[in-house]
């Protein structure tokens, strides 16, 4: 719990992480039961989260967030996988989809990585596919001299 909250634990007793612990666990119950299908998601965004906190460093949460036809964002789901295996990005694809989610929809946003671009292309093959801006940034100031990248960087953060 320190690596979490820091020095704050000195306070919290055995009782009080087992019931938060349940209040935390009956809340991911209801986001993993909830029917998704009154919405319709225009594009969703799809990342992993990675953290020192998990025993196995290949174990990560996986993350996804559907933004609707008016700009409103909702988080879809947070569940364990391994890296950003296709095999992961495949269930958490499923899981969506048998919580009623209509997300064939015009976008997928992510970091690039592979495993989660086979996922997609695989359950819904007519997404198109979008790499996040911070990323595309971070590829093409990788590609230019270090001298030049201040410079673009601020430029391309102005655009």
């Amino acid at each position: 719990m320190k690596s979490l909250l820091g020095n704050q634990t000195k306070e919290l007793s055995a009782s009080s992480v087992s019931r938060l612990t349940q209040q935390w666990e009956a809340e991911y119950d209801q986001l993993c039961k909830r029917d998704l299908n009154k919405r319709r998601y225009v594009y969703i965004l799809a990342d992993v989260i990675y953290c020192k906190v998990w025993m196995d460093d290949k174990l990560c949460p996986l993350v996804v967030i559907g933004v609707d036809d008016v700009s409103c964002k909702e988080m879809l789901v947070v569940v364990d996988g391994y890296r950003e295996s296709e095999v992961s990005w495949l269930e958490v694809l499923a899981s969506l989809t048998y919580q009623g989610i209509s997300f064939a929809s015009e976008l997928a946003v992510n970091d690039g990585a592979f495993g989660f671009w086979n996922a997609v292309t695989k359950h819904r093959p007519t997404t198109r596919h979008q790499c996040c801006w911070v990323h595309k940034m971070g590829n093409v100031l990788n590609k230019v001299p270090k001298y030049v990248q201040p410079r673009m960087k601020k430029r391309l953060h102005a655009i």
